[in-house]
């Protein structure tokens, strides 16, 4: 077997022994939710037994969002609150046509004419939990799995006793995810993290001191002789992509380090670090191939790197940009790309 067909092998097997060891961890589909009103206006919740998280916040205490699900009998409905603040205790009121009513709905929430209403009131977690994927630390106040017995529209309010703050609602339990869903999870992992309350710049700025640096050392430091010819545009273009590879590994990791000062480490901590090490192996793998002074772009390094585009683009590696400026190089021809 070709060497580098071992290598991708062996990436490709990682992946799926990783994806296996994390089966029982929650793997939600993020969605980002600026609805606030009353129940007229609830956030439609599309296919409610797929796992979603849907990411927002309450302003204080009497502040109450309010979402909609259309679910069938022998449907499960599966609800989890949490928050990345310990302070921010969780409760909801479920109502629908197959709930039985428990407890007292507080006057602030509004709830359904002749519907059944059940209040679920949430419990301190004493630590946070790590959620390998993202990667962060939350704490978990609700944790609702109830199979339907009526089919019909159900409505979940959620609000907190204690001031309110930025919250998660999980909904569902079968984990799958779109194609599209799945490229995009590091541009959605950076709209968590801004969520938290991170800024930004913070958490973007592991990916651009590596671009900084390694253009610097790679422009002006010259180690042991290797250097980037800045006339070869192709070069130029794909040993930025592959900064940006390693620059995502390293925003995991910053990440993952963040998180576990907040929360105890756990067994899928490996997870990250998995997740991790792939896009930073892989961003060395195209700088095998961009600083190779001795040959100019062949055919064989232009479907190299189709191949790690391709591979970058599934595997979470530089921000979807870098995989695509990789994809662009490999498909142009090169007397396109040298001058």
């Amino acid at each position: 077997m070709n060497h580098h067909l071992k290598i991708i092998f062996h990436i490709l097997t990682v992946t799926f022994i990783t994806l296996i060891i994390a089966s029982p961890v929650s793997a939600h589909v993020p969605s980002f939710s600026d609805e606030h009103g009353g129940l007229d206006s609830a956030v439609d919740i599309k296919n409610p037994t797929k796992s979603w998280v849907i990411y927002d916040d309450l302003y204080n205490s009497e502040d109450v969002r309010y979402y909609r699900l259309e679910l069938y009998k022998g449907e499960r409905l599966r609800l989890v609150l949490f928050s990345p603040e310990q302070d921010n205790l969780l409760s909801m009121v479920i109502m629908g046509p197959g709930i039985t009513s428990e407890g007292t709905v507080p006057e602030f929430i509004e709830t359904l004419n002749g519907s059944n209403s059940q209040v679920v009131t949430g419990e301190r977690p004493d630590s946070a939990s790590y959620e390998p994927f993202t990667p962060g630390s939350y704490y978990y106040f609700v944790d609702y799995d109830e199979v339907i017995n009526v089919s019909g529209t159900y409505f979940v309010a959620v609000y907190s006793s204690e001031g309110g703050g930025n919250f998660g609602l999980a909904v569902g339990y079968k984990e799958t995810f779109s194609l599209i869903e799945w490229i995009r999870v590091p541009i959605d992992a950076v709209k968590i993290h801004m969520w938290e309350g991170q800024n930004p710049v913070i958490i973007l700025s592991p990916l651009i001191i590596t671009l900084i640096a390694g253009l610097v050392i790679l422009v002006e430091i010259k180690p042991k002789g290797i250097h980037l010819p800045l006339k070869e545009k192709w070069r130029v273009i794909v040993s930025m992509a592959a900064l940006m590879y390693i620059g995502t590994g390293f925003i995991m990791l910053h990440q993952m380090m963040r998180a576990l000062t907040i929360g105890p480490a756990g067994g899928t901590v490996i997870v990250t670090i998995i997740f991790a090490v792939i896009p930073i192996f892989l961003g060395y793998l195209i700088f095998k191939i961009t600083l190779n002074l001795k040959e100019q772009l062949t055919k064989v390094k232009k479907l190299k790197l189709f191949v790690y585009a391709i591979l970058g683009l599934f595997l979470w590696s530089g921000l979807i940009l870098g995989p695509i400026l990789v994809a662009i190089v490999s498909f142009l021809p090169a007397k396109k790309i040298v001058t």
